[in-house]
């Protein structure tokens, strides 16, 4: 049966030194911690390096690292090792210059960079349960609320209605010790308000309001039940409070991907492009295996930036997930290139969406801008 993994991590080799002063890196490994437990996905320790008293309970990952200097640049080398195997099994150097490096929010930057990593269940740490997921192995003995939250998470990857009923199913199976464990009502709650055919969508939404309702009391500070909160209001169009639960969702984990994706395309689609392009790009850039849903407000940038062939790029990798915007963002940047072959392959799709053929290709577009 996958369990919910473990991580011991300990602070970071401070070889800054060597010919200078040493620069600031005592309390890495501590801020890492906080960081990571804020996700919520893994039973997070701090190896302080002091001697052990007593036996300590047995973790599957240890992440160490070291911090040097390179030139006018520091690099931050963490190494993640499975502890059964003694394996590496991931690795990533963060750089920071130099002057940005001695500052007292480095530390705070390095963390986050790493655990927008290792808190996704995109991530390494979490391997062993995608894994489980994608084989299409029957869940039926094997639920626990960390394999559903994985399974909820690859819903929230794909937006496919399998994904979404085998999450879905998973929950519904878990005991009720496992059923009340955070995060647990607020998925329930999102895949009840997002997924089902037979209950009228004023019934979903009221289920999922009291599931919502349950989860933030259950768990008032955890980032991934706000960022549930947000998706919902979103969905019943209260914009402004779904902005106030996603400025919370990020503020209680500013390392989560989903939620700073989600923020920013809340504000993307309210007009305020201008805002969102610092969680956009984080959101592309940092995390593992990015799905396609977070490449929708990158293509809406890029486009306005003019950089038409990363906008295609953008724009073709979201169609994936969005079948109307994706597709007039690709023929609109490629447009705008001249390449006529990628808006030969989009016309057709774009033609066959009943919304655009009753209301015209040219609204669409003009709508998008």
């Amino acid at each position: 049966m996958v369990q919910r993994p473990s991580l011991l991590v300990g602070e970071f080799q401070n070889l800054t030194g060597q010919g200078r002063s040493a620069l600031p890196l005592s309390g890495l490994g501590i801020e890492l911690v906080t960081d990571l437990e804020a996700f919520d996905t893994m039973d997070v320790r701090y190896d302080s390096g002091a001697p052990v008293v007593e036996p300590m309970p047995v973790v599957e990952f240890a992440l160490s690292g070291i911090a040097r200097v390179d030139g006018d640049m520091v690099r931050y080398s963490a190494i993640l090792t499975d502890t059964r195997t003694s394996d590496i099994v991931w690795s990533e150097i963060i750089s920071l210059p130099l002057a940005r490096a001695s500052e007292p929010s480095a530390l705070d930057e390095v963390s986050r960079r790493l655990s927008s990593v290792l808190g996704s269940t995109r991530g390494p740490v979490h391997a062993q349960a995608r894994q489980f997921l994608a084989s299409g192995a029957a869940l039926g003995g094997n639920e626990n609320a960390y394999l559903c939250r994985v399974a909820f998470d690859l819903y929230r990857d794909t937006g496919t209605a399998e994904a979404g009923e085998r999450a879905k199913a998973c929950f519904a199976a878990l005991p009720a010790s496992e059923g009340e464990k955070a995060g647990v009502p607020a998925a329930v709650a999102s895949l009840a308000a997002e997924t089902g055919t037979t209950e009228t969508l004023a019934d979903r939404y009221k289920t999922a309001e009291a599931d919502m309702a349950r989860a933030i009391a259950a768990a008032p500070v955890d980032g991934f039940v706000w960022e549930q909160q947000a998706r919902l209001f979103e969905t019943t169009g209260a914009i402004a409070q779904a902005e106030a639960a996603f400025g919370s969702a990020t503020q209680l984990n500013p390392a989560s991907a989903d939620a700073l994706a989600g923020y920013a395309r809340l504000l993307a689609f309210s007009g305020r492009l201008d805002d969102v392009r610092a969680p956009a790009e984080q959101s592309i850039t940092v995390p593992p295996n990015p799905p396609a849903r977070y490449f929708g407000v990158p293509a809406l940038l890029t486009l306005r930036d003019r950089d038409f062939p990363t906008a295609i790029a953008n724009a073709e990798i979201y169609s994936a997930a969005d079948r109307e915007l994706g597709p007039v963002l690709a023929i609109m940047a490629a447009q705008e290139a001249g390449n006529s072959a990628v808006v030969n392959r989009y016309l057709p799709q774009v033609l066959e969406i009943a919304s655009f053929r009753g209301a015209g290709l040219l609204p669409a577009i003009a709508q998008a801008h």
